[in-house]
């Protein structure tokens, strides 16, 4: 299918207008080759910690390309961290995925931010190029509350509470000296 691209380019230097169009060239669409992805990994992580994780994946006929693995850390629809694995310009080769059979990849390690709160969280990952992913949803143990969000231990700020601060300013007086 060849879609038209109509563009609109104004030149400043004599006020014109000129029109041009483009036709993007048409590629074949790429059939998917990962059928199966999963993640293994420990359900509770610390923000700052290291995470080891495996995935396994299977493959539907032969990869066309090294591979390279990838895992974000997701929570409310934000990505707060992004590995692409194996790390450095080490790649996954192709003759490695067997058609049909899952393989173990790993174990690979990544280091979380020191600054995520704690909580649910979401780890997705794949492989780059294809569209099959695997989600795991684990609970990131915040610096902060050293648990899960909600579970801090009390502090004697939390027992009690002090009155808010008001700062004032002066006093307004009336036209006859009235506060």
């Amino acid at each position: 299918m060849n879609r038209v691209i109509r563009a609109c380019v104004v030149v400043n230097i004599v006020g014109s207008t000129a029109w041009a169009d483009y036709v993007p060239s048409a590629y074949p669409p790429v059939e998917p080759v990962i059928t199966d992805v999963r993640l293994t990994t420990p359900d509770r992580l610390s923000a700052g910690g290291p995470v080891r994780i495996r995935f396994q994946v299977t493959a539907k006929s032969p990869v066309r390309s090294p591979a390279r693995l990838f895992l974000h850390l997701v929570r409310d629809d934000k990505v707060y961290h992004v590995a692409v694995l194996p790390g450095g310009r080490d790649a996954i080769p192709a003759d490695r995925f067997v058609p049909g059979r899952a393989i173990e990849l790993g174990p690979f390690e990544t280091t979380l931010p020191t600054d995520l709160s704690g909580g649910a969280y979401k780890l997705v990952g794949g492989v780059y190029r294809e569209p099959t992913v695997a989600e795991k949803l684990v609970t990131i143990m915040g610096p902060a509350d050293n648990g899960p969000a909600g579970s801090r231990s009390h502090t004697e700020e939390d027992r009690f509470p002090q009155p808010p601060l008001i700062i004032n300013t002066g006093t307004f007086s009336d036209k006859f000296g009235t506060p």
